[in-house]
């Protein structure tokens, strides 16, 4: 997965492009071919969750299971 703005531009994966559940890592420019890949090997609901600056730039991702 990445996360783009509405026209895909600018789009940012997650750094080292793996996001596993409990992590939050800083997200980089991405691209074509530069998804983050996730394993989600227990079923159930999740959430994805995208923290901003304060000139609403992205700046990193989190992947949590909900409780």
């Amino acid at each position: 997965m990445q996360y783009a703005a509405a026209d895909w531009k600018p789009q940012f994966t997650a750094e080292r492009r793996v996001l596993n559940v409990g992590d939050t890592k800083v997200l980089k420019w991405g691209g074509y071919g530069k998804d983050t890949k996730s394993t989600i090997e227990v079923a159930g609901k999740y959430v994805w969750s995208v923290k901003f600056d304060e000139k609403a730039n992205p700046i990193a991702v989190s992947l949590n299971q909900c409780q």
